[in-house]
């Protein structure tokens, strides 16, 4: 689910406040986190990320049928993220 990359991107983006460290988010997938990320912009924080080409171009109806092409890590949400 969603909840799994956010909530880890949530508690590595508090590290940060904790220990004025400097984050990336290899391969963010979720709408969910890049909420996080965006907020912790908005509060100065040397927070970051990237995404896959194939996180913005496919959604998880690539892997309907047993399509194992699509099987990705972290994998394939819906559209809306």
């Amino acid at each position: 689910p969603n909840a799994s990359e956010a909530v880890i991107v949530e508690r590595d983006i508090e590290l940060v406040k904790l220990t004025r460290g400097k984050y990336h988010v290899l391969h963010i997938s979720t709408a969910e986190a890049i909420e996080a990320v965006r907020r912790a912009k908005q509060e100065g924080l040397p927070v970051t990320a990237e995404a896959a080409p194939h996180h913005f171009t496919l959604t998880d109806e690539a892997c309907e049928g047993y399509r194992t092409f699509a099987k990705m890590n972290p994998p394939l949400h819906s559209d809306k993220d």
